[in-house]
């Protein structure tokens, strides 16, 4: 039995805390400091530089120990951080990390933003992260799915961006995960469409994966 616990800070902001011993994060942006300490990161995961996804007062959230998987984009918000702490992933790239007894294979996979070829084209480029986590004392699968969703309209110049709800439910079915965290980021009101829960920001959720 593995025990999880999800916060939510806002935008594309969260942690994943792993049986008290490991914690990732992913996208630190913040408006303004927090009194709050995330030096207990270990890793961090950051999909794309942007107003929403990553900024100064992000980066310095960051402990110098903590590992830092990123687009080299990110590069010029990363300067004060240990370099050999870094590691820039394009699509498909792979990376193998132990920390805390556990090991974390890491793919980088696409993702894109809006929802037209013209576009997709004209943005940069955002990873997507394929995380497999091992705990080396017993071996348990750890499915979870962690989204944001948003309302994608029938545009072929632009639209809104990341995965609707029916794009969501597709991954589901497919990959069949026994937890999936929604993140209505753009427009909370989508939840209506579906019977997913939405997580509020600061909210916490705790779950347990079995065998």
């Amino acid at each position: 039995m593995m025990n999880f616990k999800f916060k939510y800070y806002g935008n594309y902001f969260w942690t994943l805390e792993i049986d008290n011993l490991l914690k990732i994060g992913c996208d630190p942006y913040l408006l303004k400091e927090i009194d709050q300490n995330f030096k207990d990161v270990h890793c961090w995961f950051i999909t794309e530089i942007s107003k929403y996804h990553f900024n100064d007062i992000g980066s310095n959230l960051i402990a110098n120990t903590s590992k830092i998987i990123a687009r080299k984009e990110a590069g010029k918000l990363l300067w004060s951080h240990k370099n050999s702490n870094i590691s820039f992933l394009n699509w498909f790239n792979k990376i193998k990390l132990e920390i805390k007894g556990y090991t974390l294979y890491i793919e980088a996979v696409p993702c894109y933003k809006r929802n037209s070829l013209l576009s997709k084209s004209s943005l940069k480029k955002v990873n997507g992260y394929l995380i497999t986590i091992i705990n080396h004392l017993a071996y348990y699968v750890i499915d979870i799915i962690i989204t944001n969703v948003s309302e994608i309209k029938a545009n072929f110049f632009s639209g809104a961006n990341s995965m609707d709800l029916p794009m969501l439910n597709t991954f589901i079915q497919e990959l069949k995960p026994k937890t999936t965290i929604p993140l209505f980021r753009v427009n909370p009101s989508l939840n209506r469409l579906s019977n997913m829960k939405i997580v509020k920001i600061n909210e916490e959720i705790i779950f347990l994966n079995s065998l």
